[in-house]
């Protein structure tokens, strides 16, 4: 006989669970399949036949944009990584939606409410085993990046995006879900944002005047992060903000409600909150604006822009 989940965050597993262990499938054999072709092509060598066509913008914005391919990892990013990244988003945001909406219209969150779990840590352990879900899925990333050979560095950094863009998928996920209902809505909502967000990573990576549009798709992050390139941590960032708790105000435990007497009276105290969906999407976006700043001046300081406004006048002999 099968045995019943001992608890909601094992229940919600127990739903995903087989998408997951697929997606990280899809990925292992992507990643497997590019370092191979990588090597089979002769490596750095075999790649510098493929510079005219890196360089086209039409190539370019379909794979994303590189300066060269001097190992398996650069080609994999380029070539697969963005598909790859867009699979990841989707699956996230139809897992997001499947255990938040998905749960509410079949009603089973209604029989968590007349128990003693409650809508709100059934919403916490949700968001909880989609952050799991993202980080399962960027280790298996790294470890088959690793395992070809491929940096340490440049793997788990590479891993790291992969886990934001996860996270990024379920953000949306939860807020199509906040705001749209049935379940087939909400994902309607959710993958059709995805897929503007890539198309605007598309339109940023065909022509150098839109290069700016990468800055607010998180497929431009994972491009502008180069784990196997330039290597701009700073962009993690963009991606690092998982579903999560966040405190209320007037309590710091996740504690039920109960009475304090205080002068008198009987006061109950509030049992934290969980973030609303939309809240959540906010946060993820919050540093946008400062990883903008960061990147100008990090610009304007390599290309001696600090001086520009300083014209040098005419020499003067002696």
């Amino acid at each position: 006989m099968r045995r019943a989940p001992a608890s909601v965050h094992t229940l919600i597993w127990r739903q995903i669970r087989v998408p997951t262990a697929v997606i990280a499938a899809l990925v292992v054999l992507v990643v497997r399949v590019g370092i191979s072709s990588y090597s089979l092509s002769g490596g750095a060598r075999g790649m510098v036949g493929l510079r005219p066509v890196i360089e086209n913008p039409a190539v370019s914005a379909l794979y994303g944009r590189v300066t060269s391919l001097p190992n398996a990892g650069a080609f994999v990013e380029w070539k697969m990584g963005m598909f790859v990244a867009l699979a990841i988003a989707m699956w996230s945001a139809l897992m997001a939606t499947r255990v938040t909406r998905g749960s509410e219209d079949d009603g089973t969150w209604d029989l968590l409410v007349v128990s003693r779990v409650g809508r709100q840590p059934a919403l916490a352990s949700a968001m909880g085993v989609l952050f799991e879900a993202g980080v399962a899925v960027g280790a298996a990333t790294f470890l088959m990046l690793v395992s070809g050979g491929q940096r340490t560095g440049d793997s788990l950094l590479y891993g790291l995006a992969m886990v934001g863009i996860a996270w990024s998928g379920a953000a949306l996920g939860l807020l199509g879900a906040q705001f749209f209902a049935p379940r087939r809505s909400a994902s309607q909502v959710a993958l059709c944002s995805i897929g503007l967000l890539f198309i605007v990573r598309v339109l940023a990576d065909g022509s150098t005047g839109n290069e700016w549009l990468r800055w607010v798709t998180p497929f431009g992050w994972l491009e502008n992060v180069g784990a196997f390139h330039h290597r701009a941590e700073m962009w993690l960032l963009r991606c690092s903000r998982c579903p999560s708790l966040r405190r209320s105000r007037r309590g710091g435990s996740s504690a039920p409600a109960t009475s304090v007497r205080r002068g008198g009276r009987v006061r109950t105290a509030r049992a934290p909150r969980v973030a609303a969906a939309y809240a959540l999407a906010l946060r993820l976006a919050r540093a946008l604006g400062h990883a903008w700043r960061v990147d100008r001046w990090a610009r304007r300081a390599r290309s001696g822009g600090w001086l520009s406004h300083q014209r040098p006048g005419p020499a003067v002999s002696d």
